[in-house]
């Protein structure tokens, strides 16, 4: 399509400003510098660089409402296919080759303007004609000489005539190539609009033009929207028969119970497509039709009615079996509450099979090896759903810094955690896997979650699909993570399932979240299940959004799903008895039926005393816990089983309704409910053998932040775990303290009791190391020997081949290495103020000035001193006996003093204080800074500041040189050219 062409056409029937793209990359900048007026986005599919599906997806997450339309033909053979990628971004797209109708009304439709057309001939035809219309007008006159005269004879048309007539001149001379034909299809793409949208009045002027133009014998006539013809072409008497065809619709719909109002949409050709006839007809199965009883009549919200319908589709197609089966569903689940039915009737519980992990010794440390081999033939899914109002954070939970001195959010965390673990097992067995990790967002998270990825670069993940079609999964054309947005379903309102209007808008029907059991439906519908067992993926670990220290429980949990054969293996920890928390349980009934599922607590108490225990949920006399390990809602399947079970079901597992009735009797609700599912009901399907857990230390591997500060309160008075962002963190903490304590590090594991703000947790040691750091016990302890770190000190390492031995750590340090560079640091001290969590004021706690992932934990983190040791340059280094050494295959390269080191420099640049070495120079950022006598000094990397750097008097300071850059990069920050730099040092 000609770029000016469309331009000149959407001006004058939308009325619309437009501007002009040259590319993907250039709409997108249009974009943001137009941001919050562009209404609407008209492109090609194929573009350079970004294909407009690319370029929607982008457009998608950054603008999710706004309206898109797109023009493609055949994609290389994949029509169909594109079809389908547009439809998962709610994109419209018109077909190559096309007429101007086709444009009109997907324009028309997207805008929410079905009249548009319309409008622009009435702005003509009262005397507002540009000149250029004017032009246009002589033009198409001399073209088709005296076909107006033919129209002035309908003297009873003639007001529409002239009104149509106007609207459609502009066209005429729009190419110089446009010839009768091209004139022919311009008018009947025109006429095709008005007669989609009320046809009768326009019929004998549609002959009119049929009969006046010039054409060969083969030619068909005019052209309608939705032609019975395969090129989309309609003869006059074929237009006839399509209204014909309308009737005999409307005489369908009105026999199956819909009102007139709907009737009478069909007939004047508001609704035409076959999708939406099949829609109303499921709509009248399920008896739902009334929900359309208030329409207006044609040419009054025909948008909304066709968004409406397009709803309903979606709701269609978003859950197994489609609406018929979710209503059926429904009333089944609503009698039964009804009735009161006891759903674990005849069923008497007992205590799974499973493994206890919670002392980390031999079989624990084999275990995580084990399960270290297998890693790479995993899977990982995150149902991340959720966004952070409850936590006191405005965004994604997902997007939390999850600690304060590495300011990482949890999804990089994991990301990061599954990327090591990936290349430490490919490493093991001398492959090259990735590992698949999809993440189901809902509609608060979607674009959100998106951005933080694409902003990040994936947190060095190999790309991203977002809600791939079946097609691209069974093409394996996908990337590493893989995005699925969760549907919603319709609310209901009464024991019958019906469903009810949205009170905001009347052409919506209200829906809710089907919960996160939903992520199941969505990978059996795009096929992931198929696609892990074609590339020999066993295993698929499922985890939610804020348990920062989850990973360590992946390993040793896969391990034991492997030894035990388990096709579910819940990962647990011990539970206190009566903890509101599920328990993992095994069902047995006496018809034979035997499950081991999740159980909540608020069950699980009654369930007992009516069974086994007239107690009811007390604890093991012997353990002192509840013989039911506490769901965590993180378990492993294995692939095969699970493959089979969607197969069955499509993914549905274990629906319940929770309605709130407003009488006695059951039967009015307090307000609308909706049937709901959880990721760990797919355990129902399972024979309970098949079902077990591995049980771990409890915040070993599970310390979930859900409370804000006040609602933490409110459950610590009640005598439970705050389960809030100062307990997360500090629980994850706790983790590395206890793994360096297994390295034979002197440390305090547990750490001081601690309150902020009425929430007490374990405060001490705050060391954290990166993933490729370490994965496994054994591998720390390969790593780290010995030494000591005191309760106020912060130890985080961030590398791959580091090690440390009877390092002496009193304050900060921070040590960060490049690939390929590898590390020994034998008995060094550290001694500085260091980094310690400060309370923030009450005043400061509602002060917005300072960030929410601050305000949220209640306190702030202050930084004094440090020491930091970053290395970017690759070789070999030891930090020995007062000394930086580099070596490189046994030879001396250079060997650098270190007491510069034991510098207790205070930091007044805190913008600068994590990477900027205490007593050294830094070679890789633009400034220099030394520490003297407690005070820092602060110069800048060019040559009139080194000479005046060169005349200050030093004596007695030790600089050190930490961050290694090769000399020849040094030239940069020198201002020297690269001739003078090499002269220089060829000359020294």
């Amino acid at each position: 399509m000609n770029r000016e062409m469309a331009e000149s056409y959407i001006t004058e029937v939308f009325g619309a400003k437009v501007l002009l793209a040259e590319s993907a990359h250039n709409t997108l900048d249009i974009l943001e510098a137009n941001k919050g007026t562009v209404d609407l986005v008209f492109t090609d599919y194929n573009m350079p660089n970004m294909n407009g599906f690319q370029m929607a997806q982008r457009i998608r997450a950054l603008y999710p409402q706004m309206p898109i339309v797109n023009h493609t033909g055949e994609v290389k053979g994949a029509l169909d296919a594109v079809k389908s990628q547009f439809k998962t971004l709610n994109v419209s797209v018109v077909t190559k080759p096309f007429q101007w109708d086709e444009i009109s009304i997907e324009l028309a439709q997207a805008l929410q303007k079905p009249d548009a057309a319309m409008t622009v001939g009435k702005n003509i035809s009262s005397g507002d004609v540009p000149q250029e219309i004017k032009k246009a007008k002589e033009a198409f006159i001399r073209r088709i000489g005296t076909i107006e005269r033919k129209f002035a004879e309908l003297d009873q048309w003639k007001s529409a005539i002239q009104e149509f007539l106007n609207s459609i001149y502009a066209w005429a001379n729009l190419s110089d190539s446009m010839g009768s034909k091209n004139i022919k299809d311009f008018i009947g793409g025109q006429a095709a609009f008005f007669i989609t949208h009320n046809p009768y009045p326009y019929l004998e002027f549609f002959q009119a033009i049929d009969n006046e133009l010039p054409r060969k014998a083969s030619d068909k006539a005019m052209m309608v929207g939705d032609g019975a013809t395969d090129d989309g072409l309609l003869t006059p008497v074929l237009a006839a028969e399509k209204r014909k065809q309308l009737e005999a619709k409307a005489d369908e719909f009105r026999r199956i119970g819909f009102s007139d109002v709907v009737v009478n949409n069909i007939e004047k050709g508001i609704i035409t497509k076959e999708e939406h006839f099949n829609i109303l007809r499921t709509i009248s199965k399920i008896g739902e039709q009334g929900k359309l009883a208030k329409w207006p009549g044609p040419g009054v919200d025909d948008a909304k009615k066709l968004a409406m319908l397009d709803q309903i589709i979606q709701l269609d197609q978003g859950y197994a079996g489609g609406l018929k089966q979710y209503k059926a569903n429904t009333k089944k689940l609503l009698k039964d509450s009804q009735a009161g039915k006891n759903p674990f009737e005849g069923f008497t519980p007992e205590v799974p099979e499973g493994t206890q992990l919670t002392e980390i010794n031999d079989r624990y440390k084999q275990m995580e090896e084990e399960g270290l081999m297998a890693f790479n033939k995993t899977a990982g899914v995150l149902v991340a759903g959720g966004v952070g109002d409850r936590l006191g954070y405005k965004g994604i939970k997902v997007g939390i810094p999850f600690d304060l001195i590495t300011m990482k959010s949890y999804l990089q965390h994991y990301i990061e955690s599954m990327l090591a673990l990936q290349e430490k097992s490919n490493s093991l067995n001398h492959e090259a896997r990735k590992v698949p990790l999809v993440i189901m967002t809902s509609d608060d998270t979607h674009a959100l979650t998106i951005n933080l990825l694409e902003e990040n670069k994936y947190f060095g993940a190999d790309g991203l699909s977002i809600n791939p079609t079946r097609e691209d999964v069974m093409n394996n054309n996908i990337k590493q993570i893989v995005i699925l947005k969760q549907g919603m379903v319709p609310a209901v309102v009464d024991n019958d399932g019906t469903f009810v209007l949205d009170e905001a808008d009347p052409f919506k029907l209200q829906v809710k979240p089907h919960g996160h059991g939903d992520i199941h439906m969505l990978i059996k519908q795009v096929g992931l299940d198929e696609l892990w067992l074609k590339q020999g993926r066993t295993y698929t670990f499922f985890f939610q959004d804020t348990n920062g220290v989850v990973f360590n429980a992946v390993l040793a949990g896969l391990a034991n799903s492997i030894r035990s054969k388990f096709g579910l293996n819940f990962l647990t920890v011990p539970r206190e008895a009566g903890e509101k928390t599920g328990a993992i349980t095994r069902m047995k009934n006496m018809d034979g039926r035997d499950q081991t599922i999740n159980v909540e607590y608020n069950e699980l108490g009654p369930l007992l005393k009516a069974t086994v225990n007239p107690a009811g949920d007390v604890a093991d006399p012997k353990t002192g816990k509840s013989p039911y390990p506490a769901n965590l809602n993180v378990f492993i399947v294995e692939n095969q089983g699970y493959h089979q079970k969607l197969n069955e079901t499509g993914g549905i597992f274990g629906e319940f309704i929770n309605p709130k009735y407003a009488d006695d009797a059951k039967t009015k609700f307090k307000s609308p409910a909706r049937s709901e599912t959880m990721m760990q009901d797919y355990a129902k399907a399972l024979p309970g053998v098949l079902v077990g857990f591995t049980n771990f230390e409890k915040r070993d591997v599970f310390s979930p932040v859900k409370n804000d500060i006040t609602g933490a309160l409110g459950v610590v008075k009640n005598g439970n775990y705050p389960d809030s962002m100062a307990t997360g963190e500090s629980d994850y903490y706790a983790t590395y303290r206890r793994r360096l304590a297994l390295a034979g590090v002197h440390i305090n594991v547990k750490g001081d009791s601690r309150v902020v703000h009425g929430i007490p947790f374990n405060d001490g040691a705050k060391v954290m190391y990166s993933p490729e750091f370490a994965g496994t016990i054994d591998e720390v302890k390969s790593k780290i020997k010995r030494g000591s770190i005191s309760d106020r000190s912060v130890l985080l390492i961030e590398g791959k081949d580091i090690k440390l031995s009877d390092v002496k750590i009193d304050g900060t340090l921070i040590i960060r290495t490049a690939p390929g560079v590898e590390l020994d640091i034998n008995g060094l001290e550290v001694n500085n103020a260091g980094w310690q969590f400060e309370d923030l004021t009450p005043e400061q706690l509602t002060d917005v000035s300072i960030p929410q992932a601050i305000r949220m934990r209640g306190y702030r983190l202050e930084k004094k001193a440090q020491m930091v040791i970053d290395i970017e340059e690759p070789g070999e280094y030891t930090i020995n006996e007062g000394y930086l050494v580099e070596t490189r295959s046994g030879n001396l390269i250079r060997k650098i003093p270190v007491e510069g080191l034991k510098i207790d420099a205070t930091m007044a640049d805190k913008a600068v204080i994590a990477k900027t070495p205490e007593g050294g120079i830094d070679l890789n950022s633009k400034n220099m800074v030394m520490g003297i006598n407690g005070e820092t000094i602060n110069i800048k990397f060019d040559a009139a500041m080194l000479s005046q750097f060169s005349r200050g008097d030093f004596s007695g300071v030790h600089p050190v040189i930490l961050n290694i850059t090769p000399i020849f990069n040094i030239r940069p920050l020198l201002g020297l050219k690269e001739e003078e730099n090499e002269g220089r040092l060829a000359k020294a």
